[in-house]
């Protein structure tokens, strides 16, 4: 993650966009992500691809990319 000090130096001062475990995803392979919650609301998103969706106690959403 980035501290304070690198969010003041960047050009466009984007947060929590980095992170210390990346996801890697094979080019042209269809991938299903599940994304449930078992206590609260929890959002849970892919910038790069433009993805986006909450974890919801009791619901299970799927993301197709």
């Amino acid at each position: 993650m980035l501290t304070e000090e690198d969010l003041k130096t960047q050009r466009f001062g984007m947060r929590l966009l980095e992170v210390n475990n990346r996801l890697k995803i094979m080019h042209l392979i269809n991938t299903s992500f599940i994304v449930t919650s078992t206590d609260v609301l929890h959002s849970w998103a892919l910038p790069s691809l433009g993805l986006k969706t909450d974890a919801c106690p009791g619901r299970i959403n799927r993301i197709v990319t």
